[in-house]
Parts: C-alpha cells; structure tokens; sequence
C-alpha cells in the first residue's frame, strides 16, 4: 500500500484560525496554547514582567497601571496609588476628597476599567460610576492639590486630543443639576443667540473643551461657569457669561454621535479622535475654518463588546465588536474584520481588556467566560494564539514589557491543527509523524469517522530524540496536535505525516490521480 506524506508549516507561522466555517485542508489552527505564530513557526509568547516583584492581580480586570506623561497610577476598582518613582516603582496611596465639600474625604464607588484623560500633572479618571480628577483649581491659589471624587454628574469615558479635554456618554437625569438648570434658563432667555443647549446630553454626546482645557470643570461646577475661577474678582457677574460665549463661538461644545445608545469609549487615533460606542464608532476631528472646533465623520455601525473593548496607539487600533468580532482600525479610520469569534465569543457580556506592547506590534486580548474561566489571547501581524497570562494593563519601557498580570501554574504548550481529511472522503491510517522543533515531548491525532460527529483524540505518543512517534489511527477526519510541558522554552516549525488510503471507495481512483499533499 502506497505512503503519502503530508508536510504542515504555514499554520505555525499563521495561529488560530479567523472562522470555524472555512473549508477543510486549511493551515491553521484550532487551539494554540502559550505559543505564538512567528515567520519561523511557533515561539513562547511574550512574558509581562510585573515591576512590584509581587503577583499585583486582584479581581479582573483591577489593578491597571495607568501610564501617563507625567504621572503614572496604580488603579485599582476602588483606589488608587500613585507611582512615585517608575524606576523603584514605590507607591503612595492618594487620598480622595469629595468634589463638592473638599474637606470630606470620599470613597471611590466601584465600576469597571478605568479610562484616563492625561494632562501631564492634572488627570481625570472614569470608570462608568465616578469621575476621579486631580486638577489644579485650588492650586492656583496656593492650596494643596486634592484627588476629588465625583458620583453625581455620571461621565462614561475621557481622552485628551491636541490640547482639549474630552468627555463621553452622559447620563441627561444627573448631568445638570438645579444650580446648572437655572444658569442656563437665564443664559437662555438673555442671550441674543442660540447657544443649542436647551436639552441636557444624553449617551451618545461627546463634550469637547477648549483648547487648554481651562473650561472643563465648568460641567461640574456651575459657579466657575458663570464667574470664572479667580474667586477674588468680585466684579465678575452672571451678565458675563463667558461659558456661553465660547459655546457660540464652539470652542466648547457637545455633538450628539450619528447613532444611539452609549459612548463606550473615546481613543486618539491618526488625526483624530475615535469615539466608540455600544452600536457604532465616529471619528471626531480639528476644524480651524471658520473658527477652531471639531468636526465629526461617521465611520460604521460597529459597536464595541464592553468599555475598554480596545487598544492600541495613534496609528492603529484593535477592537472586538458586540457580535464577539476582532477588528483593525488604520489611521485613516479603515476598519478590516480579522474575525475570531469562536475564540472571543464566550467573552462577551464581561469586562474585555486589550493592552499594546509597541516593542512587539502586539496586542493581548483578555478575559473571562461565564464560569470565570480565563481567556487570554495575543494577536499581532502574524496571527492569534492564546497566552500564559491574565494582562489587565501594560506598557514597554526600560527595555522591559511592564504590567499587571497573573502568574499561571500551567506551563504546558498544546498546538492542534484545523481538520484534514487529505482531499479524500475515505477511511486513512496515520503512520509516523515527525515534528521539528524545541521543546516538544508528546503528539497525538483528534479523529472522526464523519463530520457531524465529535472529535476523539488519541493517547499522546513521546517523541524520540529525533522528534518522531508512531500514532497507528484509522478514520476519515483528523487534527494533528503537539504538546510540551515547558511554554518558556517551546518551538516548532514544521510537521510531517505519513499517511496511507485504508478505504476501498475510491481506492480506483486514487492511484490514477494521486491525492494532494
């Protein structure tokens, strides 16, 4: 009986599959475990180096490092510690003060991951159930700078873009209060003009400041709106209403996004801004003609999996979708489908946190299930592969990939093919297999007899020295799989299967025309 042999490369240099609907014969593959797909085959998957010397992970997706120009904080779901020294990396946990009564110290209701607005020494933080600011307000009077928390006005996400402030998804019952309310009821009927602000916004608003960000705390204060922030100048009045001459001027404004529903999230990206929401993504972008404002550009009816359901830099940006769906956002705000949905879909409905590692081009894409499994992914140009860590935040500097990550007791590598049946709907026998490559002990085939049954998988073999085991299965479906014990030290680039036809079917057939190899 005649041998074929079957060599399998490419799916070691391309990872998980991007659809569980394509045809059989396909190299990729269909698990992909603590080894990532490389131009010269499988390689152990980035580490992230916790910079405390200490497993910092508490509940996911807390604590994050929240990396800054000039200020980085540890956040975690209901405080927060700032990092005084990023080369020591020590840690000083900051009190937080009630925004309207700065003398009482207030707790930091919990929410989900943290948005930050990086203004260099001055900050804003969101998390979906607060606003956490250290801005400089009373600094400018010689007093103490103070963390204040604010739970009352509800803000979903912030970004800082060339120099403005922005803020994103409102709730319209909290956002202005009674105070607010009577200021623009006056401002409304003594303006000769339209300032558009007769409705509060709503979760599909962004808010832009001015450029310097001066005017940004007018949202929370309706005081500074209307008298400015120099206490001292008595002579300022309600009759100079500098708030609502820059709204007609739009060097402030609010601009309803081209769809319903939440602003989940709004990232820096090319030239422009992208805000992300529950069921669509617009960019937001400078104007200087006529005057200095933000234009807006629909981009598509895609809308983000949860809050920070994206990631990236100024040049690109990976998102999963609400459908469970991977994306790429260029810098001309294209987006391209990369798909793997069977791998993301039991995510959805839970926190999803993406980090970028810019020394690798690489992005991890992690959460968990609905059994708090833990489902954690890394993906770059080459492909998806599932890592060893639970990253909820990271960052390359010092020639290191610092972050928070869990310390996984598993360390075994498992690499499974997508299916093959060789071209051939008949019974095969699978001989020897060779495997090339570092670190590998065992193989094993998953067989089937039809495609509406379920895979079986064999016992695994040990590999000699030379890399080859025997596996002796017969059937008509198989995925071929590789495993070793050691994730830090694991490769493999190529695979070879020696195969024979069994069946008689087509036995007629087959030795006029071979079968594809």
């Amino acid at each position: 009986m005649r041998e074929y042999n079957l060599t399998l490369t490419k799916m070691f240099t391309a990872g998980l599959r991007p659809e569980d609907r394509d045809k059989r014969n396909q190299e990729f593959l269909t698990q992909c475990k603590f080894a990532k797909p490389s131009s010269n085959g499988l390689i152990p998957t980035t580490y992230v180096t916790d910079p405390f010397n200490y497993n910092r992970l508490g509940t996911f997706p807390f604590p994050q490092l929240v990396f800054g120009k000039g200020t980085t904080l540890l956040c975690h779901a209901d405080s927060i510690q700032e990092i005084q020294d990023d080369i020591v990396w020590s840690l000083t946990d900051l009190t937080t003060y009630d925004a309207y009564d700065p003398q009482t110290e207030k707790a930091i209701p919990s929410g989900t991951q943290w948005h930050y607005v990086d203004m260099f020494k001055t900050w804003m933080l969101f998390n979906g159930r607060c606003t956490v600011f250290k801005l400089n307000q009373y600094g400018m009077f010689g007093e103490n700078q103070l963390v204040l928390v604010d739970d009352q006005m509800l803000i979903n996400t912030g970004a800082y873009y060339k120099g403005r402030a922005f803020l994103g998804g409102f709730d319209s019952q909290t956002f202005f209060n009674e105070q607010w309310r009577n200021i623009l009821d006056r401002g409304i009927a003594d303006a000769p003009y339209s300032i558009g602000m007769y409705e509060a916004p709503g979760p599909n608003f962004v808010f832009w400041s001015s450029i310097g960000g001066g005017d940004l705390l007018n949202l929370l204060y309706p005081e500074i709106a209307t008298y400015g922030y120099i206490k001292e100048d008595t002579s300022a009045t309600f009759n100079e209403p500098l708030f609502f001459d820059s709204l007609k001027r739009n060097e402030l404004g609010f601009m309803p996004m081209p769809w319903p529903g939440l602003v989940l999230s709004l990232r820096p990206l090319g030239e422009g801004l992208v805000a992300y929401g529950d069921s669509g993504t617009a960019a937001l972008f400078s104007v200087t003609d006529p005057i200095s404002t933000i234009g807006l550009k629909p981009i598509a009816k895609v809308g983000l999996a949860s809050r920070s359901a994206v990631g990236g830099n100024d040049s690109e940006h990976i998102l999963v979708d609400a459908g469970g769906y991977v994306w790429r956002m260029d810098s001309q705000f294209k987006m391209t489908r990369l798909g793997f949905r069977e791998f993301i879909y039991p995510m959805l409905g839970r926190d999803i946190a993406i980090s970028y590692n810019e020394n690798e081009d690489e992005y991890f894409i992690c959460g968990t299930d609905y059994q708090d499994n833990k489902l954690n992914y890394i993906l770059d140009k080459n492909g998806m592969s599932e890592t060893r860590q639970q990253v909820t935040s990271a960052k390359y500097q010092q020639g290191h990939l610092f972050g928070v990550a869990d310390e996984p007791e598993d360390t075994e590598t498992v690499v499974v093919s997508d299916t093959f049946d060789f071209g051939i709907r008949d019974l095969k026998s699978i001989g020897m297999i060779e495997v090339i490559g570092d670190g590998i002990e065992y193989v094993a085939v998953d067989y089937r007899y039809d495609s509406s049954s379920e895979f079986v998988r064999s016992a695994w073999i040990p590999v000699n020295s030379r890399g080859f085991a025997f596996i002796g299965k017969t059937a008509v479906e198989f995925r071929f799989c590789v495993k070793g014990s050691d994730s830090y030290t694991f490769k493999c680039s190529d695979i070879n299967i020696k195969w024979k036809l069994s069946g008689k079917q087509t036995v007629r057939g087959i030795y006029a025309n071979s079968p594809r190899t």
